[in-house]
């Protein structure tokens, strides 16, 4: 499987200063992204500077976009429009029907960003979900970066 066109880093600093690294992912063709809260807040407060890199040459500053509240999720979108549609994840809507324990996933995540300028793929396991916002327990070599990164099956 090759690397989703839909898949981001996401990066900024802290109010504080403090540089942080994530992965989202594109969720609709005007560039809206999705990740986790804490990702783009990791101190709890809205960062000082929030921008993401997709291919090799493109990097975009931008904001939080108000949402529900929903445990852990941010939407953020760019400060300038992209100018083209962008690819983004096709979802599945009946993914709890399709998905169980055991089947064997990946995720495309940035933690190793200092030393590739892609995602990195990491393949893991479902090993259980919990709560109404429909949250996937994973075993497999997740690490700091790669919160946010989609859960791919191997239909894509």
């Amino acid at each position: 499987m090759s690397v989703p066109d839909y898949v981001v880093r996401i990066a900024g600093k802290t109010s504080n200063g403090r540089a942080f690294n994530g992965t989202g992912f594109f969720v609709d063709k005007r560039g809206l992204i999705a990740t986790c809260l804490h990702v783009v807040m990791p101190e709890g407060k809205a960062p000082q500077e929030l921008w993401v890199e997709f291919g090799l040459t493109h990097k975009w500053q931008c904001q939080l976009q108000p949402v529900r509240s929903v445990q852990d999720l941010a939407v953020i979108a760019t400060l300038v429009p992209m100018g083209e549609e962008t690819p983004f994840a096709p979802l599945d809507a009946e993914w709890r029907k399709t998905t169980s324990q055991g089947d064997e996933v990946s995720v495309w995540g940035f933690s190793a960003a200092e030393h590739y300028a892609s995602p990195q793929k990491f393949t893991c396991r479902v090993s259980g979900f919990a709560g109404e916002y429909g949250r996937i327990g994973l075993n497999g070599s997740i690490n700091p970066g790669d919160s946010g990164a989609p859960v791919v099956n191997g239909k894509g």
